[in-house]
């Protein structure tokens, strides 16, 4: 387990992390396992006019942050593609920007194995996805991929195996692997997003 926290003694804020870096979830090379006090991560500015919870997201072993020009950067564990750089060899430890988003960030949503960006105008609702993507036995979606839900997204959660949207309608849709209970008693694995929680 690892853990990040952003200081708010400097403008921009600068990102701490500590903990396990088996995978360089803390932002240093694997021969550092394990670090028991907080030290600054490198190459991580967060975008100033975006609150906090919107531009930085940890799951799993990855941690994701938006950066002053709204793009998106990631390090850590790489198993899944989680870190969405494309053919990029930078080592996994050293933050990066994720390849392919075609506009700015506004939003990021985490998923222990996958994470999600929604993206703002001129692409404002649309939602690009990369990492784990076990409904089709694909696992390395090296970049991002676009969720069918063009334009109308306005928030996402990220489950291991399941993902979920809410549309600007009120309508809530859901896609990915997991058992028929979290997708709403719809068959699955669910390719592509559905209606979905009829009954909430």
């Amino acid at each position: 387990a690892h853990t990040c926290i952003l200081s708010s003694e400097n403008t921009p804020k600068e990102l701490f992390c500590w903990g396990s870096n088996w995978q360089g979830q803390i932002g240093k090379p694997g021969a550092v396992f394990d670090d028991y006090g907080p030290e600054k991560v490198s190459g991580v500015t967060l975008h100033p006019d975006l609150p906090e919870d919107h531009s930085l997201v940890s799951a799993g072993g990855v941690t994701c942050a938006i950066d002053p020009n709204r793009a998106v950067v990631c390090f850590g564990d790489d198993i899944y593609r989680q870190l969405g750089r494309g053919d990029d060899t930078t080592p996994p430890h050293e933050p990066a920007p994720v390849a392919g988003l075609p506009g700015p960030t506004i939003r990021l949503f985490g998923g222990n194995e996958h994470f999600c960006a929604l993206l703002g105008a001129p692409f404002e609702g649309d939602l690009y996805c990369w990492g784990r993507h076990q409904a089709t036995g694909t696992f390395d979606y090296l970049a991002p991929e676009a969720e069918f839900l063009m334009g109308d997204t306005v928030h996402a959660a990220l489950h291991t195996e399941a993902s979920f949207a809410v549309l600007n309608n009120g309508a809530a849709k859901s896609w990915g692997a997991a058992d028929s209970i979290l997708l709403s008693r719809s068959p699955y694995p669910r390719l592509e997003p559905r209606a979905c929680c009829d009954d909430f």
